[in-house]
């Protein structure tokens, strides 16, 4: 009967005493604090802060890298031609190949 408006039931500000306003009180701190203190016990469970830090820093890596491959693009092109020269020369081009691009992912990492 509290949610229907009814002029005989008093305004719970009239009289801090009551049951009525001190569960209004009670309650309203409790959500204005719960809520935002429930989202933070949430994501420190989580470990979120330290899922996003990893993922900033693999895309930060990423990049890196991508700028590496861009800047020295022509010295790669340059060192390709030259091993698919020795290739040649020295067996098949796609073994000498693919441990060539993975000599070169490796130092592009570090």
């Amino acid at each position: 009967y509290l949610l229907i408006s009814n002029y005989r039931v008093e305004c719970p500000l009239r009289n801090p005493g009551s049951f009525l306003f001190l569960w209004a009180l009670a309650f309203g701190l409790l959500y204005t604090i719960g809520i935002p203190l429930i989202f933070l016990l949430s994501l420190m469970r989580y470990a979120i802060p330290r899922v996003a830090r990893a993922k900033r820093l693999d895309e930060v890596t990423r990049e890196l890298i991508s700028m590496f491959k861009k800047r020295h693009a022509h010295d790669l092109e340059a060192l390709s031609s030259l091993c698919s020269l020795l290739s040649h020369a020295a067996g098949s081009p796609q073994s000498i190949m693919s441990k060539l691009e993975a000599t070169i992912d490796i130092a592009a990492v570090r």
